[in-house]
């Protein structure tokens, strides 16, 4: 596996370097991308680049805001060092693409530099086990967990045509609820769309369609809630055997339930600070 080195160039702000070593880069909005882009300019998976046999691929995912390769309108395009994947304003650079055993030799350490390296995987592990200890040490306790969904939607704000804003709510409730598995935070939206689609159909007087959508509603509530407490006990779990791979796939999924979520932002910020010494960690095997 390669170790790939991207420039982010932000117009009219510095230039953001990100070393990544994995076999697939997502690049979007999403909470859970690895390098994340303003939602104004990016969709929430806007493109994937994939290391596949000796070669570098990149492949346009949003099917609403075009990503070029390197000036190409492809979809889909064999990407090398120096290549350039423009997404509105924003141009995301392949830097560097380097082996991990020549990375590895190239960097290999000097005494000092050994002894940086020492110190330094000591504070991401001393950082950890705070973060396990926390709550008995009482020191740097994480912040109460959040519920993963907003309070049930109950109100149409549509009197006119309230039963014809509903069924458009249905529709896309559905095919949000489709998209769950793929995209956690779909699941939320489907949510909340669900719950006003029973709201307006209720306005308009169609009490069965409004039991039928608020049972919809209550399923996915459910699934949801039961994923995320899921969640909590592997993230727990992860964190105790000192697993940082999972605990990872776990803090990537909550921050993508809770993105946009101004509510617990406390939560998500300590949630954010986890991310990065796992990521720490996992760089440093």
């Amino acid at each position: 596996m390669k170790l790939l080195t991207f420039v982010v160039k932000h117009p009219g702000r510095n230039d953001e370097m990100i070393q990544i070593h994995a076999s697939k880069v997502t690049v979007g909005s999403g909470a859970h991308c690895d390098i994340r882009l303003p939602l104004e300019s990016a969709s929430w998976e806007q493109f994937v680049v994939t290391q596949e046999g000796e070669g570098i691929v990149g492949r346009a995912v949003s099917k609403d805001r075009p990503t070029v390769f390197d000036d190409s309108r492809e979809r889909e395009v064999a990407l090398a060092e120096g290549s350039v994947i423009s997404v509105d304003t924003i141009q995301v650079v392949l830097q560097g693409v380097t082996v991990a055993d020549d990375a590895a030799k190239k960097r290999k350490p000097t005494p000092m530099r050994k002894l940086a390296l020492v110190l330094s995987i000591g504070i991401v592990v001393a950082g950890l086990l705070v973060l396990k200890t926390a709550t008995a040490r009482n020191s740097l306790p994480p912040p109460p967990v959040p519920s993963p969904l907003r309070a049930p939607v109950t109100e149409c704000f549509e009197r006119n045509d309230a039963h014809a804003l509903a069924e458009q709510k249905l529709d896309l409730a559905r095919s949000k609820r489709q998209r769950f598995q793929f995209y956690a935070h779909d699941g939320v939206d489907a949510v909340a769309l669900f719950e006003t689609a029973a709201a307006c159909m209720k306005a308009s007087g169609d009490q069965a369609g409004a039991d039928q959508a608020n049972k919809m509603a209550s399923d996915m509530r459910r699934i949801i809630e039961d994923d995320f407490r899921a969640s909590r006990v592997r993230l727990d779990r992860a964190l105790v055997r000192e697993d940082a791979r999972t605990a990872l796939a776990q803090v990537k999924f909550e921050r993508e339930l809770l993105f946009g979520r101004e509510d617990c932002e406390d939560y998500i910020a300590w949630l954010a600070v986890l991310q990065s010494k796992l990521e720490a960690m996992i760089s440093s095997e």
